[in-house]
């Protein structure tokens, strides 16, 4: 998508993540992941969910990710049952490191 290199920022806005923070997440992770990421942020700052702040949040997703600890899938799962109820709960393999996101 041409448009998604801003989205990021544009999301990083709206859920209260800095704009550094927001730009280390797209280059550690890729623009699509960090786009996630954001989301994700997003999500659990309007449910009230983030101890900290939304910015802390989303730098300790990327540093999961830098760690090979950040599994998207077991994460979306997750949003998935606290939205629609519980469902399907296979979780996806979809776990995201610095090693993968860079090849």
């Amino acid at each position: 998508f041409p448009f998604i290199d801003g989205m990021v920022e544009i999301g990083a806005r709206v859920c209260q993540i800095g704009q550094a923070t927001a730009a280390r997440a797209s280059a550690t992770l890729g623009t699509g992941i960090a786009l996630l990421c954001a989301l994700i942020t997003g999500h659990h700052l309007a449910n009230g969910q983030i101890r900290k702040t939304p910015d802390a949040y989303m730098q300790a997703l990327v540093r999961r990710a830098r760690n090979g600890e950040l599994n998207l899938g077991h994460t979306l799962l997750g949003r998935k049952k606290a939205v629609f109820g519980q469902g399907d709960t296979r979780a996806s393999k979809m776990r995201i490191s610095l090693r993968s996101s860079l090849h």
